[in-house]
């Protein structure tokens, strides 16, 4: 039987019971599983009510997926890069500023140290253009031009 041939009752079960069994599997924030029952072919209406059935059954909550986000990749990515990545993935500026700001303080230097030792920086005989190399590639991922600096002279 056709989705287009199924009441929107009928409709609206399939859609929860796909959104169960994603969830089953890991978490999603609401954006993420609206897009995967549009995928799906699933109309509008269908899409919204499902997607706040399981909102306030109490399976998706972007604010704790956006602290649990964080807490996971704060000592590999920058901060900043932290935030575009819960941007794409539906969760609004405000609320990811408030999961930063719960977060408090972080030191990156831990995080850019890595990067360095992972691209074989030495300090001592990279020339100019080799640190300019660094910094671009570091200020690409996101970090603070300060902490490259300290980093780049300390490796």
């Amino acid at each position: 039987m056709k989705r287009e041939d199924l009441s929107p009752e009928a409709l609206l079960k399939r859609a929860k019971q796909r959104l169960l069994f994603l969830l089953d599997k890991r978490d999603y924030t609401a954006y993420q599983l609206k897009e995967k029952l549009k995928k799906g072919g699933y109309p509008e209406e269908v899409i919204n009510s499902a997607v706040a059935y399981v909102v306030n059954m109490g399976f998706v909550n972007d604010k704790s997926y956006a602290k649990r986000y964080i807490e996971s990749r704060k000592q590999s990515r920058s901060l900043r890069r932290i935030e575009q990545d819960l941007y794409l993935k539906g969760i609004g500026r405000e609320l990811v500023k408030e999961c930063l700001e719960e977060a408090g303080e972080v030191d990156e230097r831990p995080g850019i140290m890595r990067m360095l030792e992972k691209r074989r920086y030495d300090p001592e005989s990279a020339d100019p253009a080799e640190k300019r190399k660094q910094f671009s590639y570091l200020l690409g991922k996101g970090y603070k031009p300060a902490d490259i600096r300290i980093c780049l002279e300390s490796v």
